[in-house]
């Protein structure tokens, strides 16, 4: 149960993380490739590590 709480911290800072990547891109970045490719990976860090945080989020209320 205790496991359960720590990965919700753990992948909600997670989430935090990439949306900062996103941020970070989009308004100090000149428009290019790295841009996109930032863009593109801190979406997908942030979607991956909602899915986890929810999935754990879920087992923790269940225990």
């Amino acid at each position: 149960m205790r496991n359960n709480g720590i990965k919700v911290i753990a992948f909600f800072t997670l989430l935090l993380a990439g949306l900062m990547v996103n941020l970070v891109a989009s308004t100090t970045m000149e428009e290019g490739k790295l841009q996109t490719l930032l863009l593109i990976l801190g979406f997908a860090t942030a979607i991956v590590s909602f899915i986890l945080m929810v999935d754990a989020l879920i087992r923790l209320i269940r225990n």
